[in-house]
């Protein structure tokens, strides 16, 4: 399957995380594991791969919109909310969140590129490694969820630096 969590939660997540780092190298891997780990939790995400079976275009447009959009806020949201400051500190927190929205990005490019080994390699290992149980059919549940686990990190955030 070609499912996203909101690009925001990585985001925020390894921008959190690296608030507290020195090593751009250390932050973009930082960033990098909190997504899989992050992808092992049941949560609400954005499903492609319906609406390409189905060649749902409307649908495929809409989604794709929202990916967009969710990514643009997911480079300025952990910017905003651990404002850098000092160009080191921006390179570290803009490290961890390339590296936390960067498997989701693959994802994307194996949509595309097929026969790619590298990122369909990737693609692979990111399904063994997403949670298997879907919850985006209970969205009253799912979407405070991750608003709470946002919530959670943007705290952890500011607590650890």
């Amino acid at each position: 399957d070609y499912v996203n969590m909101l690009l925001i939660t990585h985001a925020i997540t390894g921008a959190a995380l690296a608030t507290i780092q020195k090593s751009i190298p250390a932050a973009f891997a930082i960033g990098l594991v909190s997504h899989y780990l992050l992808d092992m939790i049941p949560h609400y995400d954005h499903n492609v791969e319906p609406l390409l079976a189905k060649n749902d275009k409307a649908g495929i447009r809409k989604t794709l919109a929202l990916i967009a959009l969710d990514g643009v806020f997911s480079v300025i949201a952990p910017l905003l909310l651990f404002w850098p400051v000092n160009s080191a500190q921006f390179m570290i927190i803009s490290a961890a969140i390339l590296g936390s929205i960067l498997p989701d990005f693959l994802q994307g490019l194996a949509l595309v590129f097929k026969k790619n080994r590298f990122v369909q390699t990737h693609q692979h290992f990111q399904e063994w490694i997403h949670a298997k149980t879907r919850i985006n059919h209970i969205p009253h549940i799912a979407i405070p969820a991750q608003i709470t686990f946002n919530l959670l990190f943007i705290w952890f955030g500011y607590a650890i630096s």
